[in-house]
């Protein structure tokens, strides 16, 4: 039967204006061939950046040290325009219709992020449709409930992540494994945002 782990790569967290985050780095599992990464973005800003936030990741041959390579980098859009307005009432975990105020600037097929109150409680959904000046339709319910949350458009949800660990699986001899991790570098960014990721490794 095959191995399967799944690993949370960085917590959903939100990550103030000039933020650079590193994760945890993971060391592969003894029988992996293959990992893929799932990575999502949200803005908590309207306004655009002034540069990219870039993800980068990064892999090492190495179970201790800094000999980390990059091996696939990502940067978001720098945005203009962005749509935010508040949840307009109590939006129920489940729910599918999210009331708000004013739909300016929300299209069907955006991706948006939901920034709660409490940050554990922020969530992305995609919009598959919008009621003029009352509400948007999501495509998956939501997982929590939405009071007092502000929708952002201009999210990015990505596809997932290829990464070839095969090179990076412990050593038969010396049982010395490679790691990989994500390094999140909003510097040049000028605004607060929130990232995801998640990996699963398996073989």
């Amino acid at each position: 039967m095959a191995t399967r782990l799944k690993t949370t790569l960085l917590t959903l967290q939100e990550i103030a204006a000039g933020g650079v985050v590193l994760s945890t780095a993971i060391g592969v599992i003894p029988s992996a061939s293959e990992c893929n990464i799932w990575l999502r973005f949200g803005r908590r800003a309207a306004t655009a950046l002034t540069a990219a936030i870039d993800f980068r990741i990064e892999t090492s041959p190495d179970s201790s040290g800094n000999t980390w390579t990059p091996v696939t980098t990502l940067s978001t859009q720098l945005g203009a325009s962005v749509a935010d307005q508040i949840v307009n009432g109590t939006v129920a975990a489940g729910a599918t219709v999210i009331t708000l105020a004013d739909t300016t600037g929300f299209v069907a097929g955006d991706n948006i992020f939901c920034e709660n109150t409490d940050p554990t409680l922020s969530e992305w959904a995609r919009i598959k449709s919008v009621s003029g000046g009352v509400s948007v339709t999501i495509e998956e319910a939501l997982i929590n409930a939405q009071t007092g949350s502000t929708i952002f458009d201009q999210a990015e949800i990505y596809n997932e992540i290829g990464i070839d660990i095969k090179a990076l699986a412990p050593d038969a001899t010396t049982d010395e494994y490679g790691r990989f991790r994500i390094a999140v570098d909003g510097s040049g960014g000028g605004q607060a945002f929130a990232c995801h990721a998640v990996a699963v490794q398996w073989g």
